[in-house]
């Protein structure tokens, strides 16, 4: 059984810089890794905490009563 180890040592010598052209490698990477970062802080920030209220069955926070309309409703039960 012969076992072939040409993809993972190109893959080792790319990760340590042995390559005469560099950035033909680390300019997509670089690209691939910026998506990443962006995509994940995006799902982190969006879509995790809407998962969270969805699956947990969170309602809506009630509007609050405005504190002017209840004192004229104090004043109009207080007043004959």
């Amino acid at each position: 059984m012969r076992v072939r180890l040409g993809s993972q040592r190109q893959t080792a010598r790319l990760a340590n810089g042995f390559t005469a052209k560099a950035e033909i490698v680390w300019g997509p990477m670089a690209y691939a890794m910026m998506g990443g970062i962006l995509i994940g802080t995006a799902l982190t920030l969006l879509f995790l905490p809407a998962l969270y209220v969805a699956w947990f069955r969170i309602p809506a926070p009630e509007a609050k009563a405005d504190p002017a309309l209840e004192i004229e409703q104090l004043r109009a039960q207080i007043t004959p």
